[in-house]
């Protein structure tokens, strides 16, 4: 039923180096700022909060 074609992909990168490096730091940081919030809350749940003494 769909062998009556053939179907023949190309796939190309247009990548410049300035536009890698820049989704490249914007992961790394993005993701730094995830986890230095995931790791905050976990302290804060645990940790029970900012008590002042």
């Amino acid at each position: 039923m769909f062998d009556s074609y053939d179907v023949e992909r190309t796939y190309t990168k247009n990548h410049s180096l300035l536009e890698i490096i820049g989704w490249s730091s914007l992961v790394l940081f993005g993701g730094l700022i995830v986890v230095k919030f995931i790791a905050k809350a976990i302290i804060y749940i645990f940790g029970g909060g900012n008590k002042a003494e």
